[in-house]
């Protein structure tokens, strides 16, 4: 088993055309999953992770999940692509919506890649 080198993980947090990990956007919300995450420790939420780190990934997915509508779900033909967009739309396909997440962790320092079906 070929374990990543730190070298090869430093991909997986760069930004992209679509995974713009720099934008205010994306750095406003990676911020607030992150006081999310500190503050689910910190007030022993029941569903939180002791790890810091796993806890920053559950809440960007959290949030993800339950503030991003998925644009077919509410029939909207709106089309998403960038992370940024995703935010300021609050919809996206699935692919969107991974865009999303994936510059969300990216964002707070968590190697993160996508792959699509």
């Amino acid at each position: 088993m070929k374990f990543q080198q730190k070298h090869e993980l430093d991909e997986y947090l760069k930004e992209s055309k679509y995974i713009d990990v720099t934008h205010p956007k994306t750095q406003i919300i990676a911020t607030y999953c992150l006081e999310r995450a500190k503050s689910a420790m910190e007030r022993g939420d029941k569903d939180a992770y002791g790890d810091a780190e796993a806890e920053v990934c559950r809440q960007c997915y959290l949030l993800v999940r339950d503030e991003i509508k998925h644009s077919h779900d509410i029939n909207s033909d709106k089309v998403t692509f960038k992370a940024s967009d995703v935010l300021s739309a609050k919809e996206g396909l699935c692919y969107a919506k991974a865009n999303l997440l994936c510059a969300l962790l990216r964002a707070n320092g968590i190697p993160a890649g996508i792959g699509y079906q």
